[in-house]
């Protein structure tokens, strides 16, 4: 029993000893050793002083030197943590001397690994008076909310008049300024806040401005661009609600009349960021009229609008409202579809004004595949960030932004320029299965080919345009970013229209003709796309865009551009995803 006892007595000895030694050596000796320094600080500091007196302080004002300082000039040697595992920060730590009722007063901070001194190292707290950030209209009058108080833990409450106030808000320019609200205490410590301004103006009254009672843009040279959801677009007018048309500055694709309203408002409209859609309004009613050849030239009313979509295409009213001295930014060198028809079987396009007849518009069967520019509707009350307008800096409302560096393909907007290998790519899907796919700009070969063998597009044969693309790619261009993927060939039964009856074959290949039906398809000369027909026709568009068809007896010849998937791992190394500064790419 006695014996038990003793054991007992020995273990609660040797615990409490353990508990003292790890007292001593966590908590006791680090602190013991960290005060050691803190008094070597302040000594260094003294002697700094004593050498350097003509740094020393008038009355009431506060002179400090770094620790960094005493340790450049050798009035310290390096200090460290107990055990020497961290070095006190030069940076942070310093002494200070004040000058009170003649004479001076020392006081030292410093920071070891996790101790620092408990000496006042911390600035005034700022509180402003309003929100962080404010939005402004442009050409306002600005009054800065101000300040709510300032206090500090050793001086108290402070004057707000000792607060310096930088303030370069110039509400004449939209874009985004800051005011800055510095303080400092008795101890020279110094708070900064800032409180950020947004000078916009509003998009709905920046286009009635520019337009007369029509309220929508006319002539050839008008300011109106817009960058949305990463791609380049046209402001067309104001519409009666306040909600605002804008039309793709581009071609996107080709599409037959006959599938166009769900082209676009499935494939098309799914290549619209998830973001960039809640500036849309859904659901809006597009004009859909039945037009006579007689009526066509001076239309510039709408009788009817069909059923309500998301995405449509320009009318013809819009089109010939849009005319100043015969002239529109709405004409290209293509043939587009508009939203008209003439009959049941025929719908209008539009077409350049240079082609040379007395007609801008001509009538076409509605299987046939013609350039197609999508029309978005952008909600009331819209604002204009930042922008001119201008080609070169379009309109900003804020619903992307550019990428940093180390962001994934993955996370971009279809639309966007990316830069490998000295050649430009547009991202066509940015998300395939953690894949992204683009298409090369131009036709890198340099030269024509045939469709060469097969009654469709074959890259296992060798006599075949799928061949040829898939083989001599990387004899031109650097292709290590690129990955094989899953093709799917489409081969239609009668004529090729988006949603014609199809069959399909799937090939495992890094590079294939791109489809007429896919984003950025459209090319302003000829070349080759993968689709064909059981009756051996094939596709190629022509020099203002539009898509042709050959038989196996005509001989024809066509440019070769290309589609590709980037490597998951591919990420953006700098670059600002335009034509101009397209986004730098590596994996």
């Amino acid at each position: 029993m006695e014996k038990n006892k003793i054991q007992k007595n020995i273990s609660i000895i040797m615990t409490i000893v353990v508990i003292a030694l790890g007292l001593w050596f966590i908590i006791i000796y680090p602190l013991i050793h960290f005060n050691a320094n803190e008094r070597k600080v302040l000594e260094a500091g003294k002697r700094y002083f004593q050498i350097n007196s003509n740094r020393l302080p008038n009355e009431k004002n506060l002179t400090t030197v770094s620790l960094r300082t005493l340790l450049d000039q050798k009035y310290i040697t390096d200090l460290r943590t107990a055990y020497n595992r961290d070095t006190c920060s030069g940076k942070d730590s310093w002494v200070k001397v004040k000058k009170i009722g003649g004479e001076y007063k020392y006081y030292v901070y410093l920071k070891c690994g996790v101790m620092n001194s408990s000496i006042d190292h911390k600035g005034p707290e700022i509180r402003l008076k309003g929100k962080e950030t404010i939005e402004v209209e442009k050409n306002s009058k600005f009054v800065d909310p101000g300040i709510e108080s300032v206090r500090d833990n050793t001086d108290g409450t402070m004057d707000i008049k000792d607060v310096h106030i930088k303030n370069n808000v110039d509400t004449s320019k939209i874009g985004s300024y800051t005011i800055t609200y510095s303080a400092i205490d008795s101890f020279e410590n110094k708070t900064e806040v800032t409180r950020k301004v947004v000078v916009s103006q509003s998009l709905e009254e920046t286009v009635k401005k520019a337009t007369d009672n029509d309220q929508i843009y006319k002539g050839k040279k008008v300011n109106n661009y817009i960058k949305f959801s990463g791609q380049l677009f046209r402001i067309v007018g104001v519409n009666a609600d306040g909600t605002v048309k804008i039309v793709s500055d581009e071609n996107i694709s080709h599409v037959d009349y006959q599938s166009v309203d769900k082209w676009l408002n499935e494939y098309y409209y799914s290549h619209i960021s998830d973001h960039s859609k809640e500036y849309l309004v859904n659901h809006y009613s597009f004009c859909k009229d039945t037009i006579s050849k007689e009526q066509v030239d001076s239309k510039v009313n709408c009788d009817n609008e069909k059923n309500k979509q998301n995405v449509g295409l320009l009318s013809i009213n819009e089109y010939n409202k849009s005319l100043k001295e015969g002239e529109s930014y709405l004409y290209t060198d293509t043939i587009n579809w508009t939203s008209d028809q003439l009959n049941s079987k025929k719908a209008w396009t539009v077409r350049s004004v240079f082609f040379g007849q007395d007609s801008k518009f001509l009538d076409y069967d509605q299987t046939y595949n013609f350039n197609v520019r999508p029309v978005l509707i952008l909600k009331k009350g819209i604002k204009i960030l930042a922008g001119d307008g201008s080609i070169t800096n379009p309109y900003d409302i804020g619903d992307f932004k550019t990428a940093k560096g180390g962001t994934s393909t993955t996370k971009r907007y279809s639309g966007e320029y990316i830069t490998y290998g000295g050649i430009t790519y547009r991202i066509v899907e940015p998300n395939v299965d953690g894949y992204t796919k683009v298409i090369s700009i131009n036709d890198i070969f340099g030269e024509s080919v045939g469709y060469g063998d097969g009654d469709q597009y074959n890259p296992n044969n060798k006599e075949n345009i799928g061949y040829y693309i898939e083989n001599n790619v990387s004899k031109n261009i650097k292709v290590g970013i690129f990955t094989k993927h899953d093709v799917n060939v489409p081969i239609y039964k009668e004529k090729a229209t988006y949603t014609g009856k199809k069959t399909t074959k799937k090939y495992n290949i890094k590079f294939a003709a791109p489809s007429m039906y896919e984003m950025y398809s459209t090319y302003f000369d000829s070349v080759w796309y993968v689709e064909s027909t059981n009756g051996d026709m094939k596709y190629l568009s022509s020099y203002n865009g539009t898509v042709y068809s050959s038989m196996n007896e005509i001989e024809l010849s066509a440019k070769a551009r290309f589609t590709a998937y980037l490597k998951k791992s591919a990420v953006i190394v700098s670059g600002a995803g335009t034509l101009e500064n397209p986004y730098k790419v590596s994996y």
